[in-house]
């Protein structure tokens, strides 16, 4: 029996749902990050915030969709007959084969969640040295 689809029915939504839930955590942590980064303007953070959640999902998804394909292992023949293509055909390979594409995928999801917080890390180092400055500046009041 060839297992492939079944490895490929797991694995789908296995990437599916880690996508989902990793940036719907990166969502919702990052909030309290973007009020400051934006001085409390709603509307600018939560913008902001959605559009990342949606370049997460789509990096994300079409990394899963890219790293789908399982392709068989070629054997070669023994005392001079042709090779042939070996396929998943054991449950041993279903499991071996979906921990090296969802591990690689949860690896990658990791990667970029820390760099989706550097981002926001370096955007609020930014911003609160833009807001120390301004209140250092004295203020110049108008002339009437």
């Amino acid at each position: 029996m060839n297992y492939t689809i079944v490895s490929y029915s797991i694995y789908l939504p296995v990437a599916i749902a880690l996508t989902i839930w990793v940036a719907n955590k990166l969502l919702s942590n990052a909030k309290v990050f973007y009020m400051d980064i934006f001085h409390g303007q709603n509307e600018q953070a939560y913008s902001l915030n959605k559009l990342i959640q949606v370049g997460f999902y789509l990096i994300g998804l079409g990394f899963a969709f890219l790293r789908l394909e399982i392709t068989p292992k070629w054997e070669s023949g023994v005392n001079g007959e042709t090779g042939h293509q070996h396929y998943i055909s054991t449950i041993q390979e279903v499991i071996e084969t979906l921990s090296m594409k969802v591990g690689g995928f949860v690896v990658f999801l990791g990667v970029m969640l820390f760099l989706n917080l550097i981002l926001v890390l370096s955007q609020r180092s930014a911003s609160n040295r833009i807001k120390a400055l301004s209140a250092s500046r004295p203020k110049i009041e108008e002339v009437k």
